[in-house]
């Protein structure tokens, strides 16, 4: 347990979970060259940084700071295989040659108000909250939209999966009419902005494991 703030862990692994408790703060926290085999619960910690450089979690990251207001930034190789957002929080996956931040859940205990941020490349976002303001920038592989979702800011959306009947916006753009996705080829069509410019094909899948009707959208 991390109870103060600008704390650096180094070179070491940990056996069960970490957790960057409230008493950080809005204090810094390092984790250089560190294994985690358990989860990393963030309590704690300030908009500047908590910072995650050649880590591996393999349990889940789980952010939960009462006001919202926490950065945790990846670097190096660096693999979280899921993060749970259940505050706001900014998320930054920079100069990474790990897998980053590989599925990101943004929660529906995510108050009202509490900003969602995310800077980098996101293989796959799941959005379980319609209070959470989302701005993402960078690149999302997936997004699954569980709930009427919005996102703004200067973000490619290759894929959109949305429960049947729920709404997702991007930049102010219903995502079944424009929004950026890939060619074929998987490169991004030029002159598409932030929410593209193109038809999009739209099937109708069954969720193997809720049995709910998805739209999905791709550039196939």
């Amino acid at each position: 347990i991390v109870q103060t703030r600008d704390v650096t862990l180094k070179d070491m692994t940990i056996a069960g979970n970490l957790y960057i408790a409230p008493g950080v703060g809005d204090g810094d926290v390092s984790l250089d060259n560190v294994n985690v085999e358990g989860s990393v619960f963030v309590l704690g910690g300030g908009e500047n940084t908590i910072l995650f450089n050649n880590v591996n979690v393999k349990g889940a990251l789980v952010v939960n700071k009462y006001d919202g207001k926490v950065r945790v930034l990846a670097t190096g190789n660096t693999t979280v295989s899921v993060t749970v957002l259940d505050s706001g929080a900014v998320l930054v996956a920079r100069e990474l040659t790990g897998g980053g931040f590989e599925t990101v859940e943004i929660s529906p205990e995510v108050a009202s108000g509490h900003q969602i941020v995310l800077e980098g490349n996101f293989e796959q976002v799941v959005n379980y909250s319609d209070k959470a303001q989302i701005t993402a920038e960078g690149t999302i592989k997936e997004l699954v939209a569980e709930v009427n979702t919005n996102i703004k800011g200067q973000v490619n959306i290759e894929k959109i999966s949305a429960t049947s009947g729920v709404e997702t916006v991007i930049n102010d753009q219903a995502a079944n009419e424009e929004y950026v996705f890939e060619d074929n080829d998987g490169s991004i069509p030029a002159g598409r902005g932030n929410a593209g410019n193109g038809n999009n094909d739209e099937d109708e899948e069954e969720d193997d494991d809720s049995g709910e009707e998805k739209l999905v959208f791709d550039g196939d």
